[in-house]
């Protein structure tokens, strides 16, 4: 593996791989409940762990401003919580964090994440993906779809979540239809723009 510079700010990154993590709401107890809150730090540190284990060295927090009781983007209010994990396992000045603070669902968390690491890392050519594990189907759609010009992994994450979506069968249609009819996925990625 080489090394490569950061058009933006001159670093000099030893790697040409980064992580994609897609988060699930705003990191806060006093939003969440506490089997979600409990399911939630649980994944968190998966991913975390996998960062580690699988020697990324970039790593994008993917979500938006999804509540409007908060003020912190999805990505901002779990950024202390990875990083802590992180270091942990590994000093957290040799793993990069950015934070993809415009998306509000899963095909605009890869989507704008992937196109920021183009722009900023133009030479990575590999990608992992994490999503929960009963959106590991929808992950590997839009890997499929929106991947292209990276090896990519996608990573089925355990977590515990109470919200009606987050059941198998349902994100297993989403895959399908993400997976088969491109246009859903443009339309996914627009939606929420237009708000």
């Amino acid at each position: 593996m080489g090394s490569f510079k950061n058009q933006q700010n001159g670093n000099v990154i030893a790697a040409a791989k980064a992580g994609i993590v897609c988060l699930y709401g705003v990191f806060d107890n006093q939003l969440r409940n506490f089997t979600e809150m409990a399911g939630y730090r649980d994944y968190l540190r998966e991913c975390a762990a996998i960062v580690v284990r699988e020697t990324i060295p970039i790593v994008y927090l993917a979500g938006g401003h999804t509540n409007p009781k908060s003020n912190f983007s999805e990505a901002k209010s779990v950024e202390r919580y990875f990083r802590d994990h992180l270091a942990r396992n590994k000093p957290e000045n040799q793993i990069k964090i950015e934070l993809e603070e415009r998306s509000v669902n899963t095909p605009q968390n890869i989507h704008f994440s992937l196109t920021r690491i183009r722009l900023e890392y133009p030479h990575l050519r590999e990608v992992h993906i994490f999503t929960d594990r009963c959106r590991k189907l929808k992950g590997m759609a839009l890997a499929h779809h929106l991947c292209f010009g990276f090896r990519h992994t996608v990573h089925g994450v355990p977590r515990i979540d109470t919200h009606p979506n987050s059941v198998w069968w349902k994100q297993a249609i989403q895959a399908f239809c993400y997976y088969f009819f491109f246009e859903n996925i443009l339309r996914d990625i627009d939606r929420e723009k237009r708000r």
